[in-house]
C-alpha cells in the first residue's frame, strides 16, 4: 500500500503519474496526428482524456467560477465551429475534446452543495417541498 501522507512519497507518486500521464498523452496526439483513423482516434482520446481532466481540474481550482464558465462555453463554441468551417477527422478530434471542459463544468454543478446549510438536502435533483417533490 502507498502512503500518500508521506510527503516524500507524495511527490515521487506525483512524478511518475504525471510523467506518465504526458507520455500516454503525447503519444495518442502523435499517433492520430500521423495516421487519422478509427483506432487512433479512439486510443488516443482515451490516452489523452487523464491529462486533460487533471489540467481542468487544475486550473478550475485557481480561477473564478465565472472565468471557468466562460471559457468552458469559447472552446466548446470555437470548437464546434472550427469543424464546421475546415471539416476533416483531425477536427473532429479537437472539436469533440474542445468540449471536455464545458461537460466537466455542468456535470460537477449538479452536486448538492458540501457542508450543512438552512435547505439541507433541497438541491437541483433532491427532494423537495411542493407540487413534483414526494408525496
Amino acid at each position: 500500500m502507498i502512503d500518500l501522507t508521506d510527503p516524500r512519497t507524495r511527490r515521487k507518486w506525483l512524478m511518475w503519474t504525471l510523467t506518465a500521464m504526458l507520455v500516454g498523452a503525447a503519444g495518442g496526439i502523435a499517433w492520430y496526428v500521423l495516421a487519422p483513423g478509427v483506432a487512433s482516434y479512439q486510443v488516443g482520446y482515451l490516452l489523452v482524456l487523464p491529462g486533460l481532466i487533471t489540467a481542468l481540474i487544475w486550473l478550475g481550482r485557481r480561477l473564478p467560477r465565472w472565468l471557468d464558465w466562460t471559457i468552458a462555453l469559447a472552446l466548446a463554441a470555437g470548437g464546434a465551429t472550427a469543424y464546421v468551417l475546415l471539416g476533416g477527422s483531425q477536427w473532429w478530434l479537437w472539436a469533440q475534446i474542445a468540449a471536455v471542459p464545458l461537460v466537466l463544468l455542468i456535470v460537477t454543478s449538479g452536486r448538492p452543495p458540501s457542508g450543512s446549510d438552512q435547505y439541507g438536502d433541497r438541491w437541483y435533483g433532491g427532494t423537495q417541498d411542493g407540487p413534483w417533490g414526494p408525496p
